[in-house]
Order: C-alpha cells, then structure tokens, then sequence
C-alpha cells in the first residue's frame, strides 16, 4: 500500500465526501497544515477538497503510479517445442530463460535457478527438473518450473539376441520393459509412451512388461515425455522348422532320373545333403525351387537314401531329413523259354522241334504287371507257342 501525504501553505480542513478517508498530522482546532491517506489496492488518483479558516476553497488531486502487484513475466525458449503434462513442461534440448516486467527494468529483476542465483539468457543445459524464480522491484515473485530431459528411453528385455545378416534375431517370447532417466529428478515414474509394429503393420499401443510372442518382424518405439525416442526393429522366431511334404517325380518306375521335392514350414537353408547307395555315400545338391527357399529339390539317378539337415534363419535345426528312392529300374525282365525239346542253338538263335512258352520274372515288377509282345503282338507270358518260325 502507498502512504499520500499532502502539505499545505496554512491550517485547512479537508472537506467534502471523502473527508473521512483523510488524516490530519498536526491538527488543532480541526485544522492542519499535514493529512494523510493511506491507497491499498491499485494505482489510482486521490481528489480532495479543503478549506481555510477564512472560508476559502481549493481543490487539488494526486495519481498514485507506484503500485505493482503483479509478477515478472518468464519465458522459457530452447530448440526443442516443449510438451507440457501436469503443468510442467518437458525439452529435450538446453533452455535458456528471459524475463520482462512492466513496472521493472530488466536489469533489476532478481532471477534465480533452483535457490541459486542466475543471470538471465544463460543456456541451462543439465538434465533435471529446474525450478526459476524472477523477483521484480516491488517484491512481486514469479515461477516456473521445467524439465530438461535430452536421454533417450530405455527398452529392457533384449540382451541375447543374435545378428544374422544384418537382422537381430530372438529365439523365444519377449517381455518387453522401459524405463527412462527422468524417473530419478521426477517425484513420479516417467510417462512413457510405447507402440509396436508387427510385419509392418500399423503401430498399436504396448504396455510395459508386456509379451511379445508371435513370429514376426518387430518395430518398438518408446517416447519419454521430452520427447526423446528409442526405436529397435528384431525378427522373433520362437518356432523350429519342419517338414511338410516329400514327393518324387515320377512316383512309379522308371528308368529315368527321379527328383525329390521336399517342403518346409517356412524358409530355410539346407546345411547338408547326402545319397547312400549301396552302402557308399556321396553329397548331393538340393536346390531351391525358382528361388523359393521352402521348396527344394535333389535329382537322383539311383535307387538310394538321401539324407538331409536343414535350419531356419534365426538357426533353429529342423529334424534331419530322409527319403529312400526305390522306383528307378534299368534292369530288363528275365525271359525264360521252355519246350519238351532241348533246343540247339546256332548263331545266337536257338531252334526248338516242339511246342515253346514263354515266361518272364522282374526284380522291380510283378509278373502281372510285365507287358509281352510276340512278333509285334500282344502275348500272354506262359502261353504255349506251336507255330513254325
């Protein structure tokens, strides 16, 4: 409040309707030459009326511009734009701090940082929650409080990982937790935001400690409340890779080549690959079908074992491979000729005098299935042939 105090030439008597709000210093027979009054709210001007002893009027005013009541005025400015939660509000960049009053010079306002003295436009730059007080002439006090937070969250839960052409790779479910710095200059736990993408879908919010099981490619991004972010991308690959189907082409016999076409659960490579015949065994190629590694194929020109080890990307080991081929036949049916006469033979050919049949066994075929010709024509094994020739 602001004291006026008004001092006139000869005794007066302040008169009028707020006479009242006046007070005489020196008065004697109701008059004074000092009065005062007293101004407790806001600027303002004081009118009065007086009179002398001889009856005489005056009037006079005062306008009272020395009250403030009102704060100094903080900025805050950094690089970063600054997201306000609670009231405080979070860079992840330095601060420096000015201030401006309307009654004050700059140059006296009294600034100060966490109880300490600083000087106005100093770039702060330390992490932790900064408290800045500017005092203006009048003793009026303004606050503000921030947070200066530039370290990135931190994801929990990936430490054994394995890098795989270009790729980090884990081998079972995840439980996935985040923490940041800010948690230790906070009188709370850090609010922190979390979302995943999974095989590049779209980003779904995530709890902390949350699992993460299915296979699948992985983007985590975690978001303090400076706006710091992690991001780390992971394949998870809990599941070993099997087998789902083995096929030979041609299935029946033949006396050509046969190929294997062998089909995985997903993609995988082929670590080693064999065929055993008789008891001798050699390395084989099994090749990718049109660059698709979940279908390979192995070409085998004998009847043998083919043997084979497979695994997946993240290096899980399927259950080794194995097919036996049995359907190639290069070995032509044994003809048996039989006759009541003992046959001669002459150049290669043999002469019979008596009826003949014929007969035919097959190491591969049943006799049933054996297909005869006599002279071009369709014979039944075991018929009798009686005519000349």
């Amino acid at each position: 409040e602001v004291t006026v105090t008004l001092t006139f030439s000869e005794p007066v008597k302040i008169i009028g309707e707020n006479a009242n709000e006046f007070t005489a210093v020196d008065a004697k027979d109701g008059y004074a030459t000092t009065y005062t009054t007293t101004v407790k709210e806001n600027n303002t001007t004081v009118s009065f009326e007086f009179e002398d002893k001889a009856g005489l009027t005056g009037t006079g005013s005062y306008t009272v511009t020395n009250i403030d009541r009102v704060g100094p005025t903080i900025t805050l400015n950094s690089d970063s734009e600054g997201k306000t939660i609670d009231g405080i509000t979070f860079y992840n960049k330095p601060v420096t701090v000015t201030a401006s009053d309307d009654r004050s010079e700059t140059s006296a306002l009294v600034p100060t940082l966490n109880d300490n003295a600083y000087v106005l436009g100093t770039e702060i730059a330390e992490n932790g929650k900064h408290t800045v007080t500017v005092t203006d002439e009048a003793g009026n006090e303004s606050t503000i409080t921030f947070v200066i937070d530039t370290e990135v969250p931190t994801i929990n839960g990936l430490t054994d990982g394995e890098e795989i052409n270009g790729k980090t790779y884990y081998k079972k479910a995840l439980n996935i937790t985040f923490t940041d710095n800010s948690s230790a200059f906070l009188d709370r736990d850090a609010n922190l935001k979390a979302t995943y993408s999974y095989n590049g879908g779209e980003a779904v919010e995530f709890n902390n400690g949350g699992e993460l099981k299915n296979d699948g490619t992985y983007t985590v991004t975690v978001t303090d409340e400076a706006g710091n972010t992690t991001t780390v991308t992971f394949v998870l690959d809990a599941t070993v890779p099997t087998i789902t189907n083995l096929e030979t082409d041609p299935e029946e016999l033949t006396k050509e080549n046969v190929k294997l076409t062998v089909t995985f659960s997903e993609e995988v490579t082929i670590k080693t690959a064999t065929i055993t015949i008789n008891g001798e065994t050699t390395e084989v190629e099994m090749t990718p079908v049109n660059g698709d590694k979940t279908v390979y194929e192995v070409i085998a020109s004998e009847n043998g074992t083919i043997e084979f080890t497979f695994e997946d990307e993240a290096g899980h080991e399927g259950d080794n491979g194995s097919y036996e081929i049995n359907n190639i036949d290069r070995t032509a049916p044994e003809v048996t000729v039989t006759s009541d006469s003992k046959g001669k033979e002459v150049e290669g050919i043999k002469f019979y005098n008596k009826p003949v049949t014929v007969t035919a066994t097959d190491n591969k075929s049943d006799a049933e299935n054996l297909t005869a010709t006599l002279n071009g024509n369709a014979y039944v094994l075991g018929t009798e042939i009686t005519e000349n020739g």
